[in-house]
């Protein structure tokens, strides 16, 4: 991804899960934005299976942002982008240089319209 800071023409969110336990003891789930930084998004790979009769899309991409210290992110938290759910799979910070995360992303979907 040469020449990324051209290409952040994408704004993602980095959500964070967040727990809450009602008064009757169930727990619940919810999301929190964390950060939404500009990103460079390149489509990896596409693959169809079937699982339980289902048709499903897996959709591998990687999210190109800029480092930053005040920021930590973590395979927990998850990125939405235009209505659409991405699991963090991977993280890295390209020669340990602090200038770039590039993050891993899988979208799982039904291909049933």
């Amino acid at each position: 991804m040469s020449g990324a800071a051209g290409r952040l023409n994408r704004r993602i969110s980095l959500q964070s899960p967040t727990y809450s336990t009602d008064t009757e003891g169930r727990t619940s789930e919810t999301w929190a934005t964390v950060a939404s930084p500009w990103a460079a998004l390149d489509q990896q790979s596409g693959v169809e299976t079937s699982q339980a009769g289902e048709e499903l899309m897996t959709l591998t991409m990687t999210a190109r942002i800029r480092w930053r210290a005040s920021l930590t992110i973590s395979p927990v938290m998850r990125v939405l982008y235009r209505g659409r759910v991405f699991q963090i799979v991977g993280i890295a910070n390209p020669a340990e240089a602090n200038e770039w995360w590039d993050l891993t992303l899988r979208e799982v979907r039904s291909t049933a319209g």
